[in-house]
């Protein structure tokens, strides 16, 4: 799956991943675009996730969670401790 930036479409994917669904594409956002997002907002990052009603994860690439918006943790049932820094397969 090819992974790319919603805002400018720079690939998110490392040119070494090799998938045979490369025609399917999820998308994200890059370190810059999410810098330059963020840098026209006087909110904090919380209050900014906060703003859609939808569950919001921001993950890291290692994969981790970096943080998560109140609908997240609504829907999750946990509080930011309990979320941040979790990571895929209960880690």
């Amino acid at each position: 799956m090819r992974k790319i930036c919603a805002w400018c479409n720079r690939p998110l994917s490392t040119a070494s991943e090799k998938d045979e669904r490369q025609h399917q594409v999820t998308h994200g956002i890059c370190v810059r675009c999410a810098q330059s997002l963020l840098a026209r907002y006087p909110a904090s990052l919380g209050s900014f996730l906060d703003r859609p009603p939808a569950p919001v994860l921001v993950i890291e690439p290692e994969p981790r969670v970096f943080t998560a918006n109140e609908a997240a943790r609504l829907l999750l049932g946990k509080e930011l401790p309990a979320i941040e820094g979790r990571g895929g397969a209960g880690t």
